[in-house]
């Protein structure tokens, strides 16, 4: 495990697992969110995405969290492992909406340094986020039938998923 790609939908815990392979593996970890965002909330152009991107993927060992579907495929390819984190929609609609009020109008480094704020558009997202993205993310995790692939759907796939983690060291 040395490229490491954590996918799923917002408030399924990408962030939170990156930070804690991060402490087991010490590879480097990048959020995507933080480095999506800007100040102001600006987005960056769809070239500068892509060789932002592009230059992660480049380096010898990486753990890059974040699902952002137009560049997926791109990390998923690159990577040696990869987790979705496939959790139900319920949870994830809970954590995303704790996030929001815990952090309201709190400035965070994962937002580009933006302020939290309740966002109507990410919690529809979430919501539809099965329905439009879980069988495209299937079928690609399908084709990379050389790469360790981890489907986690439950706090007990993630506790069996650390002990593999723990043994290998």
């Amino acid at each position: 495990m040395k490229k490491i790609a954590i996918i799923g939908s917002p408030g399924s815990g990408k962030s939170t697992l990156a930070k804690l392979l991060e402490q087991k593996t010490s590879l480097p970890t990048y959020h995507l969110d933080s480095l999506f965002w800007s100040k102001n909330w600006e987005k960056p152009s769809k070239e500068k995405w892509i060789k932002l991107q592009k230059d992660l993927i480049k380096l010898p060992a990486w753990i890059i969290d974040g699902n952002y579907n137009s560049t997926l495929e791109l990390r998923t390819s690159a990577a040696d492992t990869i987790i979705f984190l496939d959790y139900p929609t319920y949870l994830c609609t809970y954590r995303v909406l704790k996030r929001m009020l815990i952090n309201y109008r709190k400035s965070s480094p994962d937002l580009g340094d933006n302020s939290e704020r309740i966002n109507l558009k990410i919690i529809i997202f979430v919501l539809l986020f099965k329905r439009r993205n879980r069988d495209r993310i299937l079928n690609l995790l399908d084709k990379e039938s050389t790469k360790k692939v981890f489907i986690l759907k439950n706090k007990n796939d993630l506790k069996e998923f650390i002990a593999k983690v723990n043994k290998i060291g």
